[in-house]
């Protein structure tokens, strides 16, 4: 617990940050960090279309990075994706920051991978933070290999570590969580691209699209795959000194839930055990999104690999019958909690940051593609409930793992433009959401908010 800061119990404990000056294609940040003594926030917007033609802004505006000093509120520039000679911007994204001291560098210096709009992922590179610079080769330095962004990016002893994620070259709208290559990498020298891939290709299932959450936990670490088919799964490493590390699986078929729990959106280390969130991948009107919706689940590893469901679904596993310790089901209870989106330990606590199935109703269905598999009340109940929605999503906060605090289910500021919860970063001065946004705007569509700020 830190005792200059004030303790987070709502939505009313959390006030708006002036807005960063992103260009107003910038609708989300899957990136954020604290690093000496700067708030950094990595700006995305959407995706090329089907055409491969940028959709929502002008085609030279892509990703941003923007560095806020805390003791004089001020925003600086650090980075704007460069344009390409066909006039579109080369970057889309900003998906990982991780300081790290590489073999090449003579101090530590803070990485950023940032996700192409057409092309490959690229490293970049900040002495100071106030700007940033190529580093390495496109695609990590694997060739033509088709890697459109990272997922993770964080450092451990010596390495620094990542996933693929993504698929440019073969883009459709179901893409952005899938890879051609579902491996973890690390390097000692991103300048030199010298990654090496330290896990079997997908863990020698096809099923696995790719690696959508990575994280240390008890100097090993866990693999999350997205898995369509069956559900996700969980590996954790073996001694990271090996050259080869062993790989071991620890939850399997969405932890026994089935397609239903498809995707891990979260990880995050709390008092001794690994939490996990859930989810579902957006897909237009496809696959799950078509049906539903499906509220995600909360779980939790121990280190000897045992495991438990915080809040879900009652069932059976291979590990005996699960129930929610919490008593809580999926989604705290709310069907509309699309996923447990972020989460992030703060002041002694570890908070949850939720999206919502309603900003983007696709469970209605459509003209072409209606509803028959639930009754006319179902769909009726189901539409009432989607017209209520007003920007909503939830946070929520416990300190033992067992008990959660409810700090907002109508979102911060209630706005219909945000959806979710993208972002929650730990900072000395309070704790930082970043709700995503359906679209940009003038000083882009990212909001701020500073909760639990030190006390007066």
């Amino acid at each position: 617990m830190t005792d200059d800061l004030a303790t987070i119990s709502s939505a009313a404990d959390f006030r708006k940050l002036g807005p960063a000056p992103f260009n107003q294609t910038i609708r989300i940040s899957q990136a954020a960090t604290w690093w000496q003594g700067h708030l950094y926030v990595g700006g995305g917007r959407g995706p090329v279309n089907q055409r491969g033609a940028a959709s929502d802004g002008p085609a030279d505006l892509g990703a941003e990075i923007m560095r806020l000093d805390p003791a004089t509120g001020a925003w600086q520039a650090a980075y704007h994706s460069p344009v390409g000679p066909d006039g579109v911007a080369r970057d889309r994204s900003v998906r990982g920051f991780a300081p790290f001291q590489g073999t090449s560098d003579t101090a530590p210096a803070l990485y950023a991978a940032v996700g192409s709009m057409s092309g490959q992922v690229q490293i970049l590179r900040s002495e100071d933070g106030s700007a940033f610079a190529d580093c390495g080769p496109p695609a990590l330095g694997l060739g033509d290999a088709d890697i459109a962004a990272v997922r993770c990016l964080f450092a451990h002893e010596g390495w620094l570590y990542t996933t693929p994620i993504g698929l440019n070259k073969a883009r459709g709208w179901a893409d952005d969580n899938i890879t051609d290559l579902a491996v973890v990498l690390r390097t000692r020298d991103p300048a030199g691209g010298d990654w090496q891939i330290i896990s079997p290709p997908s863990f020698d299932d096809p099923a696995n699209d790719s690696i959508n959450e990575l994280c240390l936990f008890g100097g090993r670490l866990y693999a999350a795959t997205y898995n369509r088919t069956s559900g996700f799964q969980l590996w954790r490493s073996g001694d990271l000194s090996d050259e080869a590390p062993a790989w071991v699986k620890i939850l399997d078929k969405g932890a026994w839930r089935g397609m239903t729990n498809p995707m891990p959106t979260a990880m995050k280390v709390f008092d001794n055990a690994l939490y996990i969130g859930t989810g579902v991948q957006r897909q237009p009107g496809q696959g799950l999104d078509a049906h539903g919706p499906f509220a995600p689940e909360l779980l939790r590893v121990h280190p000897d690999d045992s495991w438990d469901l915080i809040a879900g679904q009652p069932r059976l596993t291979a590990q005996g019958l699960k129930t929610p310790l919490t008593g809580m089901g999926p989604g705290f209870d709310d069907p509309f909690v699309q996923a447990f989106w972020r989460l992030e330990v703060h002041d002694g606590a570890l908070f949850v940051g939720g999206s919502d199935w309603r900003f983007w109703p696709t469970y209605l269905g459509r003209p072409v593609r209606p509803r028959t598999d639930v009754s006319p009340v179902h769909l009726e109940w189901l539409r009432e409930m989607t017209a209520e929605w007003q920007g909503h999503y939830g946070m929520w906060k416990t300190t033992d793992g067992m008990h959660f605090a409810t700090i907002t289910t109508e979102g911060l500021g209630r706005s219909e433009t945000q959806f979710g919860i993208r972002g929650l970063i730990s900072t000395p001065h309070g704790l930082v959401a970043l709700p995503a946004a359906k679209r940009g705007g003038s000083g882009g569509g990212v909001e701020l908010w500073l909760g639990g700020g030190k006390k007066d």
